[in-house]
């Protein structure tokens, strides 16, 4: 008679405080792509006193208008996000921009080439993957996970041809154990999450899960235990916690029978809420 495999669960989920402090610049990264920039972004809120100063005209004589600068808004705590995971080992891309013109694609993921009208009578944008397509509801946030596709995708605005999408695909999540610090990126107010492919160094019926977290609220973050590679849409089980804000620690016992098999936790925090995982750590 063979081995019976149950699925994986979580047997038992326990938060310790830390500390109250709120650090959000040691062992974060600048923006690789806007070297001008020398802080950590997490949020876009941060932005805007930081471009202020930009001319609204270019060297060509070319305007920078309204989606120009909610784009870029968007980009920056996007690209401390992707530099962040590629730091842990990790492959995400990410892009924000006119979907109709010049276009948006991020990785595996496309949004459709409709004018701001079109998106603005139909109540949403869509994006393609190899695995089916997603709808985002106009000032929306969603996220997709089906088959080898994890996206995370926000639709930031719209005029009457342009409108602005932000787009973001993890081509290879980052493995456990991380230690260098990844943030949530918050773009108008949504948190994109995170996520971690997980396999334990031994045949062990029970694991431990360290996680690390700074934020700067209290705030409930919901934890979901995905299946690996492949079968990303497949929940295996999942869980909130409520933790402090300042640095804390939520230690999440694993368990399966035989053992514990290769999964993917997926890390939620709530809209809004500056986080950053501080490390991710596995037992055995």
């Amino acid at each position: 008679m063979g081995v019976v495999r149950l699925a994986i669960k979580i047997r038992s989920v326990k938060v310790e405080p830390i500390t109250k402090d709120v650090d959000f610049r040691s062992r974060l990264v600048s923006p690789k792509m806007f070297i001008w920039l020398k802080k950590p972004i997490i949020s876009d809120e941060e932005v805007e006193p930081e471009i202020r100063d930009i001319p609204t005209i270019r060297p060509d004589g070319t305007e920078i208008v309204d989606w120009m600068i909610d784009a870029l808004k968007a980009a920056i705590p996007l690209d401390v996000m992707t530099t962040s995971v590629a730091k842990a080992g990790g492959v995400v891309v990410s892009k924000s921009g006119d979907p109709y013109i010049p276009g948006v694609s991020a990785g595996k993921c496309k949004v459709l080439s409709w004018t701001g009208r079109t998106v603005k009578e139909k109540g949403y944008g869509v994006v393609t993957t190899p695995v089916g397509d997603f709808q985002v509801p106009l000032g929306k946030a969603v996220t997709f996970t089906k088959g080898d596709v994890l996206a995370w995708a926000a639709n930031l605005s719209v005029q009457i041809k342009q409108w602005v999408m932000a787009l973001v695909n993890w081509l290879k999540p980052p493995q456990a154990p991380i230690e260098n610090r990844i943030p949530f990126a918050v773009v108008s107010g949504f948190t994109a999450p995170q996520f971690v492919a997980v396999s334990p160094n031994a045949p062990v019926p029970l694991a431990l899960l360290r996680i690390g977290m700074t934020s700067d609220k209290d705030q409930k973050v919901s934890i979901k235990l995905r299946g690996p590679e492949g079968k990303y849409q497949n929940v295996l089980d999942q869980t909130e916690v409520q933790i402090p804000a300042g640095q804390s620690e939520t230690l999440i016992w694993v368990t399966n029978i035989p053992y514990v098999t290769n999964f993917t936790l997926h890390i939620q925090p709530q809209n809004g809420v500056k986080t950053v995982i501080d490390y991710v750590k596995l037992i055995p």
